[in-house]
Formats: C-alpha cells, structure tokens, sequence
C-alpha cells in the first residue's frame, strides 16, 4: 500500500484503544472474582476446578498483553510511520485465537453444566456442535489474517466472520435458555426451594444476556466497518465476559449459602463435584424435633457449574423431597 494512502485513526486504532480500557476493566472484574473464589473455595473445590478457572484467567490476561504489545509496536517502536498502521501484526492476530479458545471453554463447561441438569444427550451434542464451529471458523479467520496482512481486505472476510458470530450468539443463547427450561420444570412448591431456583435463572439470564450483547456487538460493527478495528475491539473482550460469567456463577455459591443459612431451621451446603458429577454432598438436619411429631426433611439437589448444590430444609408440616439429577 502506499505510503500517501490515509488512514482512518479514529475507527481503527483510536476505537480499539478505547475499548481496550474497557477490556482492561473487565479483566480487573475477573481478577477480583478470581480472588474471591480462592478465598471462599480454596478448600472446598478441587484442584481441576481451580485450576481450570485459573488457566483461563491467565490466558485472558496474556491477550490483554499482546493487545499492549502491539498499540507499543505501532505508536512506539514504529511513530511516525504511516505505512505500518495499514498492516497487521502477530501479536493483533493472536490474541483472536486466545479469545476463541477461552471462549469455547467456557461453552463446553456450560454444555456439560447443561447435559448435569438435563440428562438430554441431543441437547448436550447439539450445544458441543455449534460451539466448534465457533472454533473451527475462529482460527480460520485467524490464518486468513495472517495470508491477508492488511486491515483493507479484512471486506473479504465477511462470510467466515458472520458465520462464527452467529454461531457464538446462537451457543450462548442456547445454553441460557436451556439452563433457565430445565431450572424451571425443578419448581418444587417449596417457597425456599423456588427462591433457590429462581435465583440460579436469574443468574443465567444475566450472565448469558451479558455475553449474547457482546456477540451482536461484534457482528454488527464488523459488518458495518469491516477495514476498521471496532470489531476486533469487541472481540477482544469477549473472553472476558464469558470468564466473568463462570466465575460470577462459581461465587455465587457463596451467596447462596449466606442468604439460605440466615434463615431459620435451614442449613444450605453445596457439594463439588467437578471430577465426578454423580457424587453428591450429604448435609445432616439440625432442627431439633417437635414434641409429639418428627421433623422432616425436604432435599433438593440441584447442580451449579458441575457442582450440586443441596440444600436440607428442615420443615414438620412438608413431605420430604428428593429430586436426583
């Protein structure tokens, strides 16, 4: 290209730099839950888990180092030369394949979230399917970027782009409005049973909306501005939303806990299993027996992020209740 030719600072660099400080503050939001599931879960969730979430973390912090490591290269090492603003680099062509992979990690821990609650084989295939285009275009975007070189030709990348997008949005949805389904048809009766389940549906539809926005923000700024870098911004955080969504449904166990053990004759426990999802925690009740009749037990187990979260309400007045997943 030559070296007269203009560029359009404003929605290229100047767009990414502003969405890069929004990236960073979502990578200090998962920093801080990050820390936060240590302190309330260090003990309780095993090693896999922890580290699973700590890989991701990580990784989503290196992507903001190469997002660095190139607004360095071009406004730095390279100031004052125009020519090189027309052309991509590594490390801008990198970190989308590190956003694409955390992405679809975060997907396959809520497909198998999905399969726990569920038990639908076809549900669970289907979400798995759909998030491997995601990956499978993702990369294929990421080696066409490397052969093309300049954000010019980015145009011809159209078709490849919508399809991934659209199938990030599509895996997204689908995995919120089936947890929020099959949470749903869980309704006990139980006043405090419920208050549980439609605190986890709730969680679900925020944290899903949350990156469902992400992912039509990104299509609709690449298809309108496809030579700019509005798009790839967007992209750019996109791992950070699906990572702040585990991790916010990760802590809210702990939420969960304080709010059902301020209640009276009610003990909440939530039992972990990431490695072996048929074992299940077993809670004892507290409530000491009326004269005359026997307290009952209502149990109820439901899984959270591979985890069951069982809670014992001790009642003299309710049948029992055992809901096995």
């Amino acid at each position: 290209m030559a070296a007269s030719a203009v560029v359009d600072i404003q929605n290229t660099f100047g767009a990414a730099l502003i969405l890069y400080f929004f990236n960073c503050t979502l990578l200090g939001m998962a920093l801080m839950q990050l820390w936060a599931y240590y302190w309330y879960f260090r003990k309780s969730d095993p090693p896999l888990l922890k580290a699973f979430v700590t890989i991701l973390v990580c990784l989503s912090c290196l992507q903001a180092v190469l997002c660095l490591h190139a607004f360095y290269w071009y406004f730095i090492l390279n100031f004052g030369n125009v020519d090189n603003l027309h052309y991509n680099m590594w490390s801008i062509n990198i970190q989308g394949g590190i956003s694409t992979f955390v992405n679809y990690s975060v997907q396959l821990c809520y497909a198998r979230r999905v399969y726990i609650l569920s038990k639908n084989i076809i549900l669970f295939v289907l979400i798995v399917a759909i998030g491997s285009i995601v990956i499978v275009v993702g990369y294929m975007y990421i080696a066409k970027e490397f052969e093309l070189k300049q954000f010019s030709r980015y145009v011809s990348l159209t078709s490849i782009a919508t399809l991934g997008l659209i199938a990030l949005c599509l895996t997204d949805v689908l995995i919120a409005t089936s947890m929020c389904w099959f949470l749903y048809r869980k309704r006990t009766g139980l006043a405090r049973t419920d208050s549980v389940i439609m605190t986890l549906m709730s969680y679900s539809i925020s944290t899903g909306l949350l990156t469902s926005l992400f992912d039509i923000a990104t299509l609709i700024s690449f298809l309108a501005a496809p030579s700019s870098l509005i798009a790839e911004a967007f992209y750019w955080m996109l791992d950070k939303c699906h990572v702040n969504a585990l991790l916010a449904m990760l802590n809210s166990r702990h939420l969960l806990l304080e709010r059902e053990a301020a209640k009276d004759s009610t003990t909440f426990y939530i039992a972990s299993s990431i490695i072996d999802p048929r074992q299940k925690g077993n809670t004892q009740s507290t409530a000491p027996q009326s004269s005359g009749q026997p307290a009952t037990s209502d149990t109820v187990q439901l899984p959270v992020m591979k985890d069951y979260t069982t809670c014992t309400l001790d009642h003299t007045t309710e049948p029992g209740l055992d809901i096995e997943q």
